[in-house]
Formats: structure tokens, sequence, C-alpha cells
């Protein structure tokens, strides 16, 4: 998901593809079957929204039951801190051929981005930012109405994940301090859990922004982990804390800070993988990339391994056989996983891509055991999309499912949904933009 100001890049992407006849499969009756093949469709244009702002972001989320949502951000107007986007919320149901626009928003906020995510069961939510705090929509599975929760009040950064049984959590951060909350399907919000509390001395600056990394499983057990600035001495000091949930539970524990994780870590991101835990970070204060592994239901966290000497961490994510892909950028694109079930051992550093520095990744499991990385790569010829997957033993990465990449003009994105289903938003250079969806 593409949803903070700060981690916009300058390369864009995108992808022809062309669908074939081939490729059209008729929907079966209920839940959507599991795909065999990319179908294409071109999203329609929005009424009232501007025909080429500058677009930032782009996030797709996918149902257990092969519904696709999608959001596209554009900024319309930049401010000194804050800038003015519009949105379109586009919705596929299972076995629909077309996308149609759902609703269209437009708000200014400091740093984040609308963005959207689904449930196994098919229900789904959409975050807007603002500048004072952030609304929430939610549609319940198998239903094609928005409908608004009540609003999240000041915010500096947002994540959000559904349970299979359609329960929502937002984490966000405010100032410094972390908060929680969760609202069941068809129930309003909880009451605010605040898990920390930061110093507020000192003005804010941009590089002091908080990250809020959550992943939920379909059985409703999360990881959270939440990055700031300390200023409780003269010097600012990045401090990160993790905490996880058991499935069953509306709260999180107290959070864990790791001595390694205090020592400066820039990225952070967290995996839920079939009530096992992943925590992964890099550090400002020297060179690798990180992890902790542990059993959802336990407190004490495995030793850290550290799974690179150098790169930048690009992607983590679990999926609910309790497989767990990772991807970092250093001497090109490589990846490390953890097999099904409770193990905790990183395979071999495998291959995903030469290419020394690629752009923006997306990093999903489109099955179970099955994780498909979508980024962009800058060359002579321009920049061009590409898409891997790994076999489901995470022993070869290799290209997959797409025609030859084309130039690129804006960024695209994936979701998957664990069961089958996975669906990419692409822009080719001078052409309409582009749903594909794996039936």
């Amino acid at each position: 998901m593409r949803r903070h100001l700060a981690s916009i890049v300058a390369v864009v992407l995108c992808l022809a593809l062309l669908p074939t006849a081939a490729q059209a499969r008729p929907a079966g009756p209920g839940a959507a079957p599991a795909g065999t093949a990319w179908v294409t469709s071109v999203l329609p244009a929005a009424p009232g929204v501007p025909a080429s702002p500058q677009h930032v972001a782009t996030s797709v989320a996918v149902g257990g039951d092969g519904s696709v949502d999608i959001v596209r951000a554009s900024v319309t107007s930049f401010g000194d801190v804050t800038a003015t986007w519009s949105a379109v919320l586009y919705t596929m149901r299972p076995g629909a051929s077309t996308a149609s626009v759902a609703r269209v928003f437009s708000s200014r906020s400091a740093r984040s981005f609308p963005f959207v995510v689904a449930g196994r069961d098919g229900s789904a939510a959409v975050v807007l930012p603002a500048s004072n705090g952030a609304q929430v929509l939610r549609r319940a599975a198998g239903r094609a109405t928005w409908s608004p929760l009540t609003s999240i009040k000041g915010l500096e950064a947002v994540d959000a994940g559904i349970a299979k049984n359609g329960t929502l959590t937002v984490a966000w951060a405010d100032n410094r301090s972390l908060y929680a909350r969760v609202a069941g399907a068809g129930a309003d919000w909880s009451p605010v859990q605040k898990l920390v509390t930061g110093v507020t001395s000192g003005p804010l600056r941009q590089e002091e922004y908080s990250i809020v990394d959550l992943a939920v499983d379909p059985s409703g057990a999360a990881s959270l982990a939440f990055v700031h600035n300390d200023q409780a001495s003269s010097v600012p000091t990045k401090r990160a804390v993790v905490t996880t949930r058991v499935a069953g539970r509306t709260t999180f524990p107290s959070v864990r800070s790791f001595t390694t994780l205090t020592s400066g870590a820039s990225q952070v991101k967290v995996a839920q993988a079939a009530g096992k835990s992943v925590v992964a970070w890099g550090r400002q204060s020297g060179p690798g990339v990180l992890a902790r592994v542990k059993a959802s239901s336990t407190a004490a966290w495995g030793a850290a391994s550290t799974l690179s000497g150098s790169g930048v961490l690009r992607g983590l994510v679990g999926a609910s056989g309790g497989r767990v892909d990772l991807v970092l950028d250093g001497g090109g694109l490589r990846a490390r996983a953890l097999g099904s079930g409770s193990d905790a051992t990183w395979s071999s550093m495998r291959l995903v891509d030469a290419t020394t520095r690629a752009g923006e990744l997306d990093l999903v499991h489109r099955s179970q055991a099955e994780p498909l990385a979508l980024y962009s790569v800058s060359g002579s010829t321009g920049d061009r999309q590409r898409l891997a997957r790994a076999r489901t033993d995470g022993t070869v990465w290799a290209p997959a499912d797409l025609p030859t990449p084309s130039a690129i003009t804006w960024p695209g994105a994936i979701g998957g949904s664990g069961t089958g289903h996975a669906a990419m938003v692409l822009s080719p250079a001078g052409g309409s933009v582009v749903v594909a969806v794996w039936r």
C-alpha cells in the first residue's frame, strides 16, 4: 500500500496487459473459485475527478470470496506541509467482469493517503486520512454499500486489518502516541486502547513522523509495530516497540521494546501467519535487516536473526498456513522465507531480480504458499513493471504471468487474498488504467 507522502518515489509504474479469449472464464456460483489466468478490464473514469492530476497512491484489496476493492488517490495541490487529494473507490464483486465507481472522495492530509483492506469473508474497509484525523468506511461481506464508522481524531500514521469474522482493527499514531480500537461486524468502535504515550516536547518535523504497521490474520490474531521519535532527552532518538494479540482478543497487551530496535529502527514491518508473529526491521545505527519470531500465544520472542548484513527491507507478508516471506533490496531484490506451521527457521537467501535497485514494491500471497512481488525497475529504455513469483517451497523466484512490460506512467499495485485470488492495477504509458484479476 502507498499511504505516506514521505515514501513517494519518482519511479512510476505500468504494464500493458491485453486480455485474450482464452483468459475469459465463467464465474461459479457463490464464492468465486481460485483463478487460473489474468483477466483484464479498464477502470472507468470517475465524474468530477481531474483528468491529469499527479497520481501518487494506489491500494488494492482482495477478499477471500474473490471480491476486489481499489482506491486510487491523486494530488491536486501541494501546501507547505499538507496536500489536497482526490480519491476514487472502485469495487468488483465476485465474478464481475468490470469494476464500478463506488465513491469519490477529496480531502487534505499531512502525510497519509487513503487505502483499502479486505477480509477473508469478503468484507472491506477504507481509511480516508484528513488533516484532523481520518474517516473509516466499512462494507459488510456480500454487500455493495459502504457505511461510515465514527471518525478517528488526529493521526500521523495509520494501518488496518480485518479478521475472517469481519472484525476490523485500526491502529494509529497521534503526536508520538499509539492507539488501537476494533469494530465487530455490524458493530461500532470499541473503546480506544492507548498503548504508548509519547513525549511531546518540541515541534514536530517531517522526519519525526511515526511508523505504524499492523498485520491481522483470519483468526483475529495480530501483530503491531510502532516507531517514533522519543524526545524525552535533548537529542531525539528513534524508539520502536511491538505487541501481539491472540485470536479472540480485542485488545493488545503491553508493548515490548528490543535493544536492537531501539538503537534506531528506520524500517519496521510485522507479519501474522497461523498463530506465528514476525517482526523485521532495519537500523539507522548499523547496516542490515533483522527479525524475531514467536508464537502469538506466548510472550517470549525468539533471538534476533540477521537476515542480511546490508540492504533495505521492502516487504514482509504472512499466510494463514504459516508461510512468511520477506523481500529486501540490496545487491538486487532478494528474499527469505519461513515454512508453514510453527517453523521459525529462515531459508537461505533467494534471488528475486538482479536489478540493483527496484522502484516501489508490493508483496502479497495469492494462495497460502505462493508469494507474488510487483515492482518497477529503471533502465536505458525507461521504467518497466515486473512481476515475480516463488515456488510454494520458497526455493526459487522467477518472472511470472505477465507479458513483456512497457514504459510506465503511474504506480501500480497488487493485492492477494491467500485463497487463490489476486488483482493488479496498472497504467500503460498513454493508455487507460487497467485492472487484472486472477480468475
